[in-house]
């Protein structure tokens, strides 16, 4: 005899995107599952478009010739969508966003220090205290609290 699931089990996620014990619906939205594969998607492809500008940057100091800042641009890339491959909120839909965030928005800020590297202080505007150095003093505070600040208590399982 095939026996309901069991409601006050809660439902487990799968890393495969299914949901046991819900009748393939997401826990507490009433959503298929098959529904957030948009926001995977968005997930995964949203943070590859943030590291573009690393990825083409690495390329046009690969074509200058410099190659240890090329090179080093290419890794940090790397580096930086592994974490965000690894910090997949469907792998871990209890942990808070912000925590999932925070490896892949430091190598993303890590590449402004890098592109500075590249183009040399000169081009920033860091030696002459212009609109360059300004920025880089203000936007790494605010940029890094963004995560914090928009996500919160927000949770892949919450959703």
């Amino acid at each position: 005899m095939i026996q309901p699931p069991d409601q006050d089990r809660p439902a487990q996620l799968a890393t495969d995107g299914t949901c046991s014990g819900t009748g393939g619906q997401a826990s507490g939205t009433g959503r298929p599952m098959q529904t957030r594969r948009a926001e995977q998607l968005g997930w995964l492809l949203g943070w590859a478009g943030g590291y573009l500008w690393i990825l083409a940057l690495a390329l046009v100091f690969l074509v200058r010739g410099q190659l240890a800042v090329g090179l080093s641009g290419l890794a940090l890339a790397a580096l930086g969508y592994g974490a965000v491959v690894q910090g997949r909120p469907w792998r871990a839909p209890r942990t808070r966003y912000w925590r999932l965030m925070l490896l892949p928005y430091l190598a993303m800020l890590a590449g402004v220090p890098w592109a500075i590297w590249g183009f040399g202080p000169d081009a920033a505007g860091l030696r002459r205290g212009g609109a360059g150095s300004a920025l880089a003093r203000s936007a790494h505070p605010l940029l890094a609290a963004d995560a914090v600040a928009l996500f919160g208590d927000a949770r892949w399982r919450a959703l």
